[in-house]
């Protein structure tokens, strides 16, 4: 469900879910009106101090509420927050709800899985067969929760698409019929659908990440590192660009995996560098003994190295999004590739100064 409201709290504009979930068939009987003509006073000042909260923050929150107190209540996962007018000022909120009423069932399901689980090892002596049954239903609950987060990721591309794509058409198409605002509205729907839908991208990948098995060989990794600066480069064309890549050991390892790992480091270390006067990176491989330690440098943005144990998080970003675009999921899969090769990863940092990735593969 998708709504806007102004700064008093009425509606703009909602989607057909929206008002069909309020059991009206019009979307003009909801615009004007506000939470309090539709829901009970209670709730109705609890979205209200939502709004409020979102807009005194100036940031998007995100809340858990119960929209259907029955049997069987509905809980939503709802985001809100301000939209921005051409000069900076907050002139409405957006929020958008979805059903997680499912997941939430699933939750108390493995929950309730997990105190069967404490009581059957409390009796381990007397009942290891019950303990061993016990044990495949839990893996087989993990299963099908990291198989319903899969597709709930999955299936969220298809709306997320016809709302990027359908407002695309209207900025093209109707773009002298709105007035500024209007297609400052637009152009900020059309975006934020973009970014959604690279974040459920790079939530995906994660997914398969985690999902799949490697296949470890020996290859070049000196070829397949230039091969990716190379394609990098083409991104850079206005940038005065000096790039130094030390002749690269072998590896081994699963090819299409640790490139993945390489498109990561090798575009951060581009992006962060691309405010410079000059992108300057050094590539180099360092024999440990038992493993290669591979390194990539750069003079970019850099960060605060207090920081550095939040960077492989998901979701985790050190820099605003108006100063480099990104999701917070890349180095997250670069840390599951490593940590799937028994390797390890690491960065050291200084603001403005650059930063330094090192990674190590077993050789064996």
């Amino acid at each position: 469900m998708i709504f806007i409201k102004d700064l008093q709290g009425r509606y703009l504009m909602v989607n057909k879910q929206f008002y069909k979930s309020l059991g009206i068939d019009e979307e003009s009987e909801v615009v004007g009106k506000t939470d309090f003509d539709f829901f009970p006073k209670e709730k109705a000042k609890f979205f209200r101090e939502m709004d409020q909260k979102a807009i005194d923050m100036k940031k998007l929150i995100a809340f858990e509420e119960v929209v259907k107190e029955e049997d069987q209540p509905m809980v939503f996962l709802t985001s809100k927050f301000p939209l921005f007018d051409a000069d900076g000022e907050i002139y409405a909120t957006c929020g958008i709800a979805t059903d997680i009423s499912e997941q939430k069932r699933q939750q108390e399901q493995l929950e309730n899985q997990a105190e069967e689980l404490q009581m059957t090892n409390e009796i381990l002596s007397r009942q290891q067969v019950q303990l061993k049954k016990n044990q495949k239903q839990l893996m087989a609950a993990n299963e099908e929760l990291e198989s319903f987060s899969y597709s709930v990721s999955h299936d969220l591309r298809a709306p997320l698409r016809a709302l990027e794509g359908f407002s695309k058409l209207l900025i093209t198409n109707y773009k002298d019929t709105l007035d500024e605002r209007g297609q400052n509205w637009l152009n900020f729907i059309n975006n934020n659908a973009i970014k959604m839908d690279e974040l459920i991208n790079d939530i995906l990948s994660f997914s398969r990440i985690s999902r799949s098995d490697i296949t470890k060989r020996e290859f070049d990794m000196d070829a397949l590192v230039r091969e990716v600066v190379n394609e990098e480069k083409k991104n850079y064309k206005n940038n005065k660009i000096n790039i130094n890549i030390s002749k690269l050991r072998p590896a081994h390892g699963d090819q299409k995996a640790l490139r993945q790992v390489w498109v990561n480091l090798i575009s951060n270390a581009f992006k962060y560098s691309s405010k410079k006067d000059e992108i300057k990176i050094d590539i180099d491989s360092k024999d440990l003994g038992e493993s290669i330690q591979y390194t990539i440098t750069d003079e970019g943005a850099g960060f605060d190295q207090e920081f550095a144990d939040k960077l492989f998080s998901v979701f985790q970003r050190l820099h605003k999004e108006e100063d480099f675009a990104g999701t917070g999921v890349g180095l997250a899969i670069t840390k599951k590739i490593i940590d799937k090769h028994h390797g390890k990863i690491s960065a050291t940092s200084k603001r403005g100064k650059g930063t330094t990735f090192s990674f190590t593969l077993p050789k064996d």
